[in-house]
């Protein structure tokens, strides 16, 4: 994801998060980015590999009129061309910075002030208007979190308009927020019972496009603040993905064919992913061994991101990641890291 530090939204950005991958990666790997400034350098940012560019449509730089007018159409008219999708944070700028104000007085925000700001009104506002401007452009909205968004994304579902769910927004709602604080505070926020039973109802009868992780590696420490203003929103889930989903196959309630496909065939075409999601002559030799039946509780001591916590901890799970291999070399084994720093590649693009 992009929005890091120093933001991914330029070449010269963007060639040194790929150099520092190749130093760190363990696994093959590729970015998105923010659009650049100067839109006329969209097309070497594409050349560089980026995937899509993320727009953050909840943050203060895209309520600006400007943008909206001019730059929006234009990245649009320019990702239309180079095949390139625009990935959505879908949240209306000008909701949120509404409530924001009308909060500003307040000393310190409560949970039930965070959801007001970052309402499901405001992410259905941006669905709304980015179906409507972005005529043939490729479109994906990341982590769509209520029934009314969702229906309207269906309606307009396509090669072209795709979209994800995560595995926070399938498997809790709002009374878990309150019930585990800051640690299941994310952006979108957890919602209703009545949307997670809608997201799950889609996902299971094939709706959605993509299981996205959503992962956000914050520390325990920043998740810890007294005011929610402070808290960074997010929720780490690259290690509790995959075994929640096998604990609904065991259950009888997914298949673990549905879950191949979101997770690794659906993201491979979508992204342009060269080589990858799919066993096939010629494609890359990856490959996550699991044993479906053994059984574990999700502890975040064990976790290899820094972020050592999860709204899932003590969650019994049946299905586990016994070992990953990438191009035929195997990277993680018996709960180890096998290999070594720098063997991960940044993956080229397949137009």
């Amino acid at each position: 994801m992009p929005n890091t530090r120093p933001p991914t939204d330029s070449p010269h950005n963007f060639r040194a998060k790929i150099q520092s991958a190749r130093e760190k990666a363990v696994i093959d790997t590729a970015f998105h980015s923010l659009p650049p400034k100067d839109l006329s350098q969209v097309k070497e940012l594409v050349s560089l590999g980026a995937r899509s560019f993320k727009l953050y449509l909840g943050d203060e730089a895209f309520v600006d009129e400007d943008f909206l007018r001019h730059q929006l159409p234009e990245l649009l008219a320019r990702c239309r061309e180079l095949k390139a999708p625009i990935t959505v944070h879908a949240e209306d700028g000008k909701s949120v910075q509404a409530e924001k104000e009308r909060l500003e007085r307040k000393e310190a925000w409560s949970l039930q002030d965070f959801l007001r700001v970052h309402s499901p009104k405001a992410e259905v506002q941006a669905v709304g208007d980015v179906l409507n401007l972005c005529g043939s452009a490729r479109i994906h909205f990341c982590h769509v979190s209520t029934h009314h968004s969702l229906s309207l994304i269906i309606q307009k579902r396509s090669r072209t308009i795709t979209s994800e769910i995560t595995p926070h927004h399938l498997f809790l709602n709002t009374s878990d927020l309150f019930k585990t604080g800051n640690i299941a505070l994310t952006n979108p926020p957890l919602r209703s019972e009545r949307d997670r039973q809608t997201l799950w109802r889609a996902f299971v009868q094939g709706s959605l496009d993509i299981i996205a992780s959503d992962h956000a590696p914050h520390s325990y420490e920043e998740k810890s603040r007294a005011d929610i203003r402070a808290v960074p929103a997010g929720i780490p889930g690259l290690e509790t993905c995959l075994p929640l989903f096998l604990t609904r196959v065991n259950e009888h309630l997914v298949s673990l064919e549905a879950v191949v496909r979101h997770l690794s065939t659906n993201p491979a075409r979508i992204f342009g992913l060269k080589n990858k999601g799919a066993l096939r002559t010629g494609y890359d030799a990856d490959l996550t061994l699991i044993d479906l039946g053994k059984e574990h509780q999700v502890n975040p001591d064990n976790f290899f991101s820094k972020a050592k916590y999860s709204p899932f901890e003590k969650l019994k799970c049946r299905g586990s990641v016994e070992v990953t291999i990438c191009r035929g070399e195997t990277v993680y084994q018996n709960g180890e890291i096998m290999a070594k720093q720098g063997s991960g590649r940044i993956l080229e693009r397949d137009p």
